[in-house]
């Protein structure tokens, strides 16, 4: 179970970081 949650908050983390990065580049254009 312990497997399934680590994989659960990374897969939220990279979502998160992705999202942040989307935003970088709209910004800088």
């Amino acid at each position: 179970m312990s497997n399934a949650n680590e994989v659960r908050m990374r897969r939220k983390t990279f979502t998160h970081e992705f999202k942040q990065e989307c935003v970088n580049l709209v910004l800088q254009h």
